[in-house]
């Protein structure tokens, strides 16, 4: 289905699935323009899903939400698969997995605009901002703290700039920033710290 124009805001959203996927709020199909703003989210299945937005969903603002997913196999707060030029600022975002949690995820997503989100990622494969096959994005001033691996992953990503984010790892299994096959980035004034 396509949407596009919408407001969506000042809303509980509360997806609780047992064994299956559960989704937040779900955008699909050329949603165009949409501003996601001041919801309460809580997602939770073997997927849990906080926002998700799919295929050609470009032009939307997710700003100033609270978002909560655990999902018994894998959690991501927010997850934008083939969807760019996206703006997601001054979100509260915490997210865990079992195996693997994801705190914003961008699959194949270009030009987009990550700041000033706060992250706290828990599971036995954590990534607080996981950049795959996703080119020329910003993610600037966001707070990661991170339970195991990755604060920010960045995989075959050419033309990241990764500027004054704040990266706190819990164990001395993680790394702060990880590029993997990934060109043409700026990393710059970024603060790490090692608390466990």
């Amino acid at each position: 289905l396509t949407s596009s124009n919408n407001t969506i805001s000042n809303n509980i959203v509360k997806k609780i699935h047992g064994g299956d996927t559960g989704y937040g709020i779900y955008l699909i199909t050329s949603s165009f323009n949409n501003t996601i703003f001041n919801n309460n989210i809580r997602s939770t299945g073997a997927a849990g899903y906080g926002i998700h937005l799919l295929t050609a969903s470009i032009n939307n603002t997710i700003s100033y939400n609270t978002i909560s997913t655990n999902g018994s196999s894998t959690g991501y707060g927010i997850f934008l698969s083939s969807s760019g030029n996206n703006t997601l600022n001054y979100n509260t975002v915490n997210t865990s997995g079992a195996a693997t949690g994801y705190g914003i995820y961008l699959l194949t997503s270009n030009n987009s605009n990550i700041s000033s989100n706060t992250i706290t990622i828990r599971g036995l494969t954590t990534y607080g901002i996981f950049f795959s096959s996703s080119h020329n994005n910003t993610a600037l001033s966001n707070r990661i703290s991170n339970s195991t691996y990755y604060g920010i992953y960045a995989l075959t990503s050419d033309g990241l700039n990764l500027t004054t984010n704040s990266l706190v790892n819990t164990t001395s299994l993680g790394y702060d920033i990880y590029l993997n096959n990934s060109n043409s980035f700026v990393v710059r004034q970024n603060a790490t710290t090692l608390s466990f």
